[in-house]
Parts: C-alpha cells; sequence; structure tokens
C-alpha cells in the first residue's frame, strides 16, 4: 500500500487566479500508480488536467498489429502534464485542419479534464471524446477541453448571457477524457486471417473506455453515466462501438457529429490487398500472412506508415478503416441495423446526432472559385457519382437530377447545389438511415439538430471558394472547444459566439447528466425529441430554435437512401501508370489522364478538338469552332496529324497517323489540374516548313514539371491544305495561320479550366513555328490573345517564310486532278472533292519539281 501515501486526493490546493497559467501540480493516484497533473485557471475558475496517461501497453515491436493490452503499473510518479504524442500518420490535413505537433507508434495515452478541484466525491459524468480525421490523421493534443468541462459562470459572463436570455446561468460541469487510438495502417490493416486482428483502432478506444471504467472514480467521474461523443470519423466510431457487444456496459449516451456507422466511407473491404501491397514495397514476403505480418513487425515506422500510403496509389475505395470481421462488427451495417439483438442494445442509449448545412464543402475546398457549369453538374458530376456508387442506375440519376439539377440556375447556384448533393450523400442520409433504425417507442431519447452558424473568423478549414458562405465541415469544432484554447490557433470569437459556445457546450453537458439536453442547467430553447411522428430538431444558426422536418425533400428520397457508397478515385503515383481525370469546358466534358514523371503528377489532355473537322465543304475555309458534345469525349491519346506526305526526306519524327480531321490540340497540366491554380500558359507551334509536322512527336510533360506552367500545343493545316490559294476570295489563304489563331481563342475561353491565366500566354515555336509565332505577332487578328512570344529559329522576314505562288499553284494541282482552272469558284468546287490523299500526292509532285522554291507558305 505504499503508494497510497499519496491517498485519494485532498486537492485543498491554493489557486492562482491568472488565467491560463499553471499554478500547482496535482497528484491523482490510479490502478497504476500516481499521476501528477496541473491545476489551471480558466476565465477565473479552476481546471485540473492529466495528460498523456498511458491506458494500454505501447504497440510497439511485438506488439504493432495486436490488440492492446492494459499498461503496466509504473514506480513512483508519473508526469502527466503534457500530451502524449499522436499516433503515427503521414501529415496533417493539407486544408488547414488543426494537426498534432508530434507523432509516434508509441501513442496509446488519455487525457483527463476536472473542473474544480479533482476529488473521488464529485461523481460527476463523464464524456469521452474520439477524434476525426477518416481514421487517417488525426490526435487529442489539438483538443482542449478546458472550458468544456467546466462552465459555471463568472460575473462578466452572467451579464452577457443575460443580455440574451435574461436570468440564465450556465454550468458545464463534465469531466471530459480525449484518448488516441491507433490510424491508418497501424489501426485498421487486415490480412483476412487471424495474422491481424481487424479493427484495431476501435480496439483501442474500446480498451480506453475499458480504463475509464476502472479508473475515473479517481478523478470525481462516474463511471455509470459515460457518454461517448465525437465528430466525422470520430461520430463513426462513436455508432460503430454503440453497434458491438465487444463495448457493453463501457458507455451509456452518445453524440454522433457528422458521422455515422453506416456512412461509405465508414468502412472498407480492401485491407487483405494493401497489406500485400505494403509487404511488397517494403521487401516483405507475401505469400504467407504469418511471415507478411512478422517482417511488417521490423519494418521502421516512418517507413512503414509511409508504404502503406504508397500501397494505395491505383487503388479505388477509401483506405484503412473499420471492416466487417465477424467478431466487432458481425456482419454488413445495414444488417446490423437491423438485427433485433443489435437493435435492442442500441435502443438502450439515449442519442444525440447531427450535421452541418455545409458539410459537403469540404469537397469543394480549393477548387470551384467561380461555380460549377450548370450542365457540368447534370451531365458529369451527378453520373460520375452515381456510377461509381450504384453502376449508373439511370433510374437513380435521373431521381437524384431531380431533386439537385436546376436547368435555371447560375454556375453559383449550381456549385450550391453540388454542395447539397454531397452533403447530403456523405452525411445526412447515412445518419437519418441509421437514426431511423434506432428509434423505437421502448427505446432511449432521441435528438437532432442542424447546424448553420459558421465562424466568424471564417472556416475551421481553409480553402472555401468566395461563393460557399455556410458551415463547413469541422465548423461545429470552433464553438465546442471555445474561446480559452481555440481549436484553430488565433481564431477569434465575437461576444455572441462565445454565448454560442457556452449554449452548445451546456446542451451536450446536460444531456451527459441526464440523457435530456434541456437539464439540469436552463436552456434558451426547449430541444424536443426526434420521432417519426414529429420530426422535431434544433437549429443552431443566428437564433437557437426548435423546428420541424428539416430539408425534408432531401432527407426523403427513397429511390437512394438505404445505401450510399462512395468511391473514392486515388491519383496514381506510380512512375508513368495512368489514371483518369474529368475537367469540363465550354464545349462538354473531358476525360484526360493523370500520370507521373519523375516521381511527380502531370495531367494529360490530348486530341482536343478546337475546330470542326476542315473536311467536304469545309476544305480550304476558314476554321469554325468545334461543337459541343454529349457524355465525356475521352483525351487521353493524340489526334492525328494533318494530311501531308511521309515519310520526310529529313529523318525529323514523323507523325504515327494523318487526317484531314485534324485539327485538335493538347493540353499539359503540372500537379493536380485545379480551376484556382492560375499558371502561366505557353502554346506551342510545331515546325516543319508549313508542310510537315504534328504535336504527336512532342510531348512537353517534363517541360511544365520543370518549368510549372501549363503547354498547349496545336495541330494546324499543313501544305496545300493549309496554305493554297487563288488570289481572291475562292481560298484566301493562310489558312494553316487561322487555325492557330482559332486555337489561341479556344485557349481563351477555355484554359481556365485547366488552372491557366488566359492573360498570361506566351506563343513560342521553332524554324516554321518560329516564324508563325511572329506572323502571328503582326496579325491584327490576333490581338489580346497572346501576351508573349519566343520565336526560336525563324521569323516572318525570312525568304522562305512567305511566297506569292498560290494562285499559279491551285491551277497546277487542278490540272493533275483534272478540275477545270479556267474559273477559281469551280476549281476549288472540283478540289473540295477530290480524296484527300490524292490532294495531298498532288501538291508533292509539284513540290518535287519546284525544288528551290518556297511553295505552300504563308502568303
Amino acid at each position: 500500500m505504499k503508494y497510497w501515501v499519496w491517498a485519494v486526493i485532498s486537492a485543498s490546493l491554493t489557486v492562482l487566479i491568472l488565467e491560463g497559467v499553471k499554478c500547482q501540480t496535482i497528484n491523482v493516484h490510479i490502478d497504476n500508480g500516481a499521476l501528477q497533473g496541473a491545476t489551471e485557471t480558466v476565465q477565473g475558475r479552476r481546471v485540473d488536467v492529466f495528460l498523456g496517461i498511458p491506458f494500454a501497453k505501447p504497440p510497439v515491436g511485438n506488439l504493432r498489429f495486436r490488440l492492446p493490452e492494459p499498461a503496466e503499473n509504473w514506480e513512483g510518479v508519473k508526469n502527466a502534464t503534457a500530451f502524449g504524442p499522436a499516433c503515427m500518420q503521414v501529415a496533417s490535413n493539407p486544408n488547414g485542419f488543426p494537426g498534432p505537433e508530434t507523432v509516434s507508434e508509441d501513442c496509446l495515452t488519455l487525457n483527463v479534464f476536472v473542473p474544480g478541484s479533482t476529488n473521488t466525491s464529485n461523481n460527476r459524468a463523464v464524456m469521452v471524446w474520439i477524434y476525426g480525421g477518416g481514421y487517417n490523421i488525426g490526435g487529442t493534443s489539438v483538443y482542449s477541453f478546458k472550458e468544456f468541462g467546466d462552465l459555471t459562470t463568472n460575473k462578466e459572463d452572467h451579464m452577457l448571457i443575460s443580455s440574451f436570455y435574461p436570468c440564465l446561468a450556465v454550468t458545464g460541469d463534465v469531466i471530459v477524457v480525449s484518448m488516441n487510438y491507433r490510424l491508418n495502417a497501424f489501426g485498421f490493416l487486415s490480412t483476412g486471417d487471424d495474422s491481424i486482428p481487424n479493427n484495431i483502432g476501435l480496439w483501442d478506444q474500446i480498451e480506453a473506455l475499458k480504463w475509464i471504467k476502472n479508473n475515473i472514480q479517481y478523478f470525481g467521474g462516474d463511471p455509470g453515466r459515460v457518454t461517448i461523443f465525437g465528430e466525422s470519423a470520430g461520430g463513426s466510431c462513436v455508432t460503430q462501438l454503440a453497434l458491438t457487444h465487444a463495448s457493453s456496459g463501457l458507455f451509456h449516451r452518445l453524440i454522433s457529429q457528422s458521422g455515422a456507422a453506416n456512412a461509405y466511407w465508414a468502412t472498407s473491404e480492401n485491407g487483405p490487398e494493401l497489406a500485400v501491397r505494403t509487404g511488397n514495397i517494403v521487401g516483405c514476403p507475401t505469400a504467407n500472412t504469418t511471415a507478411l505480418v512478422d517482417c511488417l513487425r521490423t519494418i521502421e515506422a516512418g517507413e512503414l506508415v509511409n508504404a502503406s500510403e504508397q500501397a494505395t496509389v491505383g487503388l479505388i475505395g477509401f483506405f484503412y478503416r473499420p471492416s466487417i470481421d465477424g467478431v466487432l462488427l458481425t456482419k454488413p451495417i445495414s444488417e446490423m441495423l437491423s438485427d433485433p439483438v443489435v437493435l435492442q442494445r442500441l435502443r438502450s442509449f439515449d442519442f444525440v446526432t447531427g450535421f452541418l448545412d455545409g458539410d459537403g464543402g469540404v469537397y469543394v475546398l480549393n477548387n470551384y472559385p467561380y461555380g460549377i457549369n450548370p450542365l457540368y453538374f447534370r451531365d458529369i458530376l451527378i453520373p460520375f457519382w452515381t456510377d461509381l456508387v450504384f453502376e449508373n442506375s439511370t433510374n437513380i440519376v435521373d431521381a437524384i437530377k431531380k431533386f439537385y439539377y436546376d436547368k435555371n440556375a447560375s454556375s453559383i447556384e449550381a456549385a450550391r447545389d453540388y454542395v447539397d448533393f454531397l452533403s447530403d450523400i456523405t452525411f445526412t442520409q447515412p445518419m437519418f438511415k441509421f437514426m431511423t433504425s434506432y428509434l423505437s417507442e421502448e427505446g432511449g431519447r432521441t435528438y437532432l439538430y442542424y447546424f448553420m452558424r459558421k465562424p466568424l473568423y471564417g472556416n475551421v478549414m481553409s480553402g472555401s471558394p468566395s461563393w460557399f458562405q455556410r458551415a463547413n465541415h469541422g465548423d461545429d469544432l470552433h464553438f465546442m472547444i471555445g474561446s480559452h484554447e481555440p481549436f484553430v490557433s488565433g481564431a477569434t470569437f465575437t461576444d455572441d459566439e462565445k454565448y454560442l459556445s457556452k449554449i452548445l457546450i451546456q446542451y451536450w453537458s446536460n444531456f451527459a447528466k441526464t440523457g435530456n439536453p434541456n437539464m439540469p442547467e436552463p436552456v434558451p430553447a426547449i430541444w424536443e425529441e426526434y420521432n417519426v411522428n414529429k420530426e422535431h430538431y434544433l437549429e443552431f444558426g443566428d437564433v437557437i430554435e426548435g423546428k420541424r422536418s428539416v430539408v425534408p425533400k432531401r432527407v426523403k428520397m427513397e429511390s437512394w437512401v438505404k445505401v450510399v457508397l462512395y468511391v473514392y478515385l486515388v491519383l496514381v503515383n506510380l512512375e508513368g501508370v495512368k489514371s483518369q481525370i474529368i475537367v469540363y469546358i465550354d464545349n462538354g466534358a473531358l476525360q484526360g489522364a493523370t500520370e507521373t514523371v519523375q516521381g511527380r503528377r502531370v495531367d494529360v489532355f490530348l486530341g482536343i478538338p478546337f475546330a470542326k473537322p476542315p473536311v467536304g465543304d469545309l476544305r480550304f475555309r476558314l476554321p469554325e469552332p468545334a461543337e459541343n458534345w454529349e457524355g465525356v469525349k475521352d483525351a487521353t491519346a493524340f489526334g492525328p496529324a494533318c494530311m501531308q506526305n511521309l515519310p520526310n526526306p529529313f529523318g525529323f519524327p514523323d507523325p504515327e497517323t494523318i487526317s484531314e480531321d485534324c485539327l485538335t490540340l493538347n493540353v499539359f497540366v503540372p500537379g493536380s489540374t485545379n480551376s484556382s491554380n492560375n499558371k502561366a500558359v505557353m502554346v506551342w507551334i510545331y515546325a516543319g516548313g508549313y508542310n510537315i509536322g504534328g504535336t504527336s512527336v512532342y510531348s512537353f510533360k517534363e517541360f511544365v514539371l520543370t518549368g510549372d506552367v501549363i503547354v498547349v500545343s496545336m495541330n494546324y493545316r499543313l501544305n496545300a491544305f493549309g496554305f493554297l490559294s487563288t488570289g481572291d476570295n475562292s481560298v484566301p489563304g493562310n489558312i494553316g495561320l487561322w487555325d492557330q489563331i482559332e486555337a489561341l481563342k479556344w485557349i481563351k475561353r477555355n484554359i481556365q479550366y485547366f488552372g491557366g491565366d488566359p492573360g498570361r500566354v506566351t506563343i513560342f515555336g521553332e524554324s516554321a513555328g518560329g516564324s508563325s509565332a511572329t506572323q502571328l505577332a503582326l496579325a491584327n487578328a490576333s490581338s489580346g490573345l497572346f501576351h508573349r512570344l519566343i520565336s526560336q529559329s525563324g521569323t516572318t522576314s525570312a525568304a522562305w517564310a512567305v511566297s506569292q505562288n498560290g494562285p499559279e499553284l491551285a491551277v497546277r494541282i487542278g490540272n493533275i486532278l483534272g478540275c477545270p482552272s479556267a474559273n477559281t469558284m469551280a476549281l476549288v468546287d472540283c478540289l473540295r472533292t477530290i480524296d484527300a490523299e490524292a490532294l495531298v500526292n498532288a501538291s508533292c509532285l509539284i513540290s518535287l519539281k519546284e525544288v528551290g522554291r518556297h511553295i505552300f507558305t504563308t502568303s
């Protein structure tokens, strides 16, 4: 009993009333040994904080990929005044979501926040926080629950709140515990057999809950009043734990914020494949799972987390998520939600759940700055997602279009409809499905909320387009954590935001204490239960008020409410391997390819028509803009080069194919295609003496990566097809240059969709391409289409760059092909009927007879 000299806690410590200053240490003895925490003052009131407490053995070495084991006892007093490191992960969220400072494989620690003095007789309700992060990132250190635990107001706070609601005193007075759990491959890899148990991250959470049941009394907590709560993946964890028998008796109420067990992103079944791929990357044997896992246990943690990330490249789906293992999750979630035994357990809990009005905004971060073309939303985005989810059921596509597509919508309105669409399939629909399965007259109480308040300082995650003015995914965390140590460092609060924060915490803590968010402490609006007959919910907006039938159209779409599965297309990161990417331009949708060059991403769009095919009556005419198309046009292969004689006699690379239908261009984008990138654009004009050449022999993948610019290359008509003239209006001449101008017009209209800046366009070319660049610079017809030029070994003043023998050549070609030549209109009408190959051969025959003369060039 020597450790009990620390006793159970006296805690008659003198507390300095200095805001946020740790003024004393405090010792508590738990089952494992003694802990030294810190006493702090928050808004003039005392909070005892115990950080970095181990609840399980370090899951390292032979314990990697094993279920957690209870922490061992220790000698002396363990320092519990600093957060432990977060569990292994690649990186923090790239969109500004707060990330942990340190990571380690030895990470299974938890933290206890106690309002007032720690005393075993307090018997306070307990709330256990499970963080989000898609099961792949996150940690406890970014969540400070000091303000959450104790909200008994001081005089200043009371005056502020009274200005809104007279005589309202807000008191939280709950203990909060936050826990780390293993993430990504460390927490959710599986081999499909006993070599690695499934769902290790969830088992970590259960082990933490067991620790809480055994030890929370020492901090003054009531192990019979435990509420688990979490956001996003934390919310789905909460509901997954509620479904499993393995957590029986460990908690009694649950709060799920924008997350549900049955969300498409909350489970995956690709663990065995990922285990093999990870093994191959790090050089482990993969034929036998036991040998594979034994080897993976020897790999350095940083190397393993990077390899496991690389293993996802080229696969479709979500990775490192909970899976159906027959033990913790005994069957598919949809089946568990109809299992009478599971439902009996589930309905024993009181339940709070809800979502934000802009939860789907997480999918438009750093994208769509100008909105979304309504046709793109209708014809591309809805079928794209539906094809991935439902194998392109026409009925479902039509139903979704009916609810979300508005033919009269502007680009901004269509973008907002897209956010609604993604909010619903990602968060709202799964949550309603889970909640409606839960409802029962004999069951626990259910409360629904709808959160609409965007932080005045800005969304928690950065990168929202200017048209997005809603509460985005995660914005509720800003208010839940409060202003003392803001969730986002440097975030500020207005007085009414401080008030909203305190009220939100009051509802949560009331619920934790009694199962009813309206008591014991007073609240500004009565939050009525949600049931099948009275669809009540509480709206957190500019005003907090109870309402009914939240967005009823969207939540009752029976054609697709049952199952919504989202597949995330991972861009391939393996050298030279391609995956697909879709961009919508003025003419329609394009499907390009994403490639990796020297370890870096390049998006490539090839063979894009910028003009109508110049065939038939359009031969020898100025180019006309390309027509729009339905569906998605494949843009993964170069179009044919324009008509020319092959092979060329100089050994210069030849295009593989030629055609008269050749007016296409190609776009090379460094990194990810994003309309907000605003990169400079370079437009390549190939050489070949105006008679030969094509874009397919020029790959600009390495160029764009080195220069961080977008490059566009274009085909243009050559020889007689591009530079024949009759000296009058029958064939005006310089058609090949007009093709170049038409391509530049296309670039000005469309390059923004690829992330290019139409105000920074440079044309460049070599030899005849260089002379074309300088000719375009002289032409008024190209005004405003480019801003800089690079001419390599070519200029318009070169002797070979212009000729005046077009009319003579037209007559001679007509004579060779048997066309009348006395009248230019009759001559040209006849030439338009000649087979393209016969025409190019006739023009080539003249070239052979005119050695030393420059023919079929600009005039």
